[in-house]
């Protein structure tokens, strides 16, 4: 009976684990949809453009993109949705 219990609690754990997960993707992906019409852009960022502006800094973004790679594969796929912006170049024009 222990084991039956404890074997539940972990199922309810990764099913909350993974409800977490695709959640987030999307709304960060939709987020993202969002900014790139706006202002344009090939892809999306996980992160505010404004943020990866004045920091200076994608790496957070880069980081989201490889955690969220499968999920972004199956949005691509299935819903004709935008993939990650590969990369961002500061400073080119100075």
């Amino acid at each position: 009976m222990r084991f039956l219990r404890l074997k539940f609690l972990l199922g309810i754990s990764l099913m909350l684990m993974f409800d977490l997960y695709v959640s987030s993707y999307h709304r960060l992906s939709r987020r993202g949809m969002q900014e790139a019409e706006q202002y344009g852009m090939p892809g999306i960022l996980y992160m505010p453009l404004e943020e990866v502006a004045r920091k200076q800094d994608a790496s957070r973004h880069y980081l989201l993109a490889t955690l969220y790679y499968p999920l972004n594969e199956i949005d691509q796929a299935l819903f004709d949705g935008k993939g990650p912006v590969r990369s961002i170049m500061f400073g080119l024009s100075r």
